[in-house]
């Protein structure tokens, strides 16, 4: 719940005035990339180490920036304009998460740490997260129903290694 609250949050302070909704929390074992553009964001806590990965259809963004549905001008609606969109998005939303459950004390200090490797490839739309076990997923879908502008969709996929002590 605090994952959806947050990215809803985040979403509504940058689509103002859009009606977003989530479906229901879902994993998957695919590593298909969704859309153009992807962000990806490290997340690590003294729980977990992991990634979170929003993914979007560059055209619709496009869309919604010529249109003056966010903070940026209507000029800026290039490839640019799509960048700052989701970056904002992704970083809003990691500060957010990082503040209600990524937070908290180090319980232990880790001498080891290992990253995780991701594998990238872009001929066959593929990413990979560094496990096989699934991710987990959620979709969240973005109206402005007075506006008459067709829905869009963000992908949110988190891939956690939780941490032992």
């Amino acid at each position: 719940r605090v994952i959806e609250d947050s990215t809803v949050e985040s979403l509504q302070e940058i689509f103002e005035g859009a009606k977003i909704t989530c479906g229901t929390p879902y994993l998957i074992r695919d590593r298909v990339l969704y859309g153009q553009v992807a962000s990806l964001m490290r997340l690590e806590s003294y729980w977990c180490r992991g990634y979170m990965l929003f993914q979007v259809e560059e055209p619709d963004i496009y869309k919604l920036i010529a249109r003056s549905k966010t903070p940026l001008s209507a000029d800026d609606a290039g490839v640019e304009g799509v960048n700052s969109i989701l970056s904002e998005l992704t970083n809003a939303t990691w500060g957010k998460l990082k503040g209600r459950m990524l937070g908290g004390e180090p319980r232990t200090v880790i001498d080891y740490q290992a990253d995780i490797p991701l594998v990238i490839s872009h001929s066959r739309s593929y990413l990979g997260l560094g496990c096989t076990e699934p991710l987990l997923a959620f979709k969240y879908e973005i109206d402005f129903p007075e506006a008459h502008f067709d829905t869009m969709y963000f992908y949110q996929v988190f891939a956690f290694h939780l941490l032992s002590f």
